[in-house]
């Protein structure tokens, strides 16, 4: 399902990835483990395409993606999670599952996106409403 092939990374002139590979198939979960430093989160924005490899390719279902944008390989289901940004601290882990269901029909595949949390509460809305821009069906609008 994604596979990663002599995968080499930098940042500028400094190379912090060096002919990585990496195979997870479907159904199974694979933990990335390393030293701070060690090249973790450069992995995963290279396989987000949030950063561009130098070299090796990047596969998902056989398919080459390291060339694509990264609103494109998030419509594929990859997607980057960075931890402890605090990006949205006051909301709970649902309402925060709730926004990144995000893609067009991701509403109707994560079943707890029903518009009854707190935050939709606190938006005024009652439901999943109307769609702003690209956002999913599960993002409340100021109009609902």
């Amino acid at each position: 399902m994604l596979e990663v092939k002599d995968l080499d990374a930098a940042y500028g002139e400094v190379m912090v990835l060096r002919g990585v590979g990496l195979s997870v198939g479907r159904g199974e979960s694979v933990a990335v483990i390393g030293a701070n430093g060690a090249g973790k989160s450069t992995l995963l924005r290279a396989i987000s395409s949030l950063l561009r490899p130098r070299g090796g390719a990047i596969l998902f279902d056989s398919n080459r993606v390291d060339h694509l944008p990264p609103y494109e390989v998030a419509a594929l289901g990859i997607a980057h999670v960075p931890e402890g940004r605090r990006v949205l601290p006051d909301m709970t882990v649902e309402e925060n599952l709730e926004l990144g269901a995000y893609l067009p029909g991701a509403a109707r595949a994560w079943p707890g996106c029903t518009g009854s949390s707190p935050a939709w509460r606190s938006a005024g809305a009652s439901g999943p409403g109307p769609c702003r821009g690209a956002s999913s069906r599960c993002w409340p609008s100021a109009a609902a």
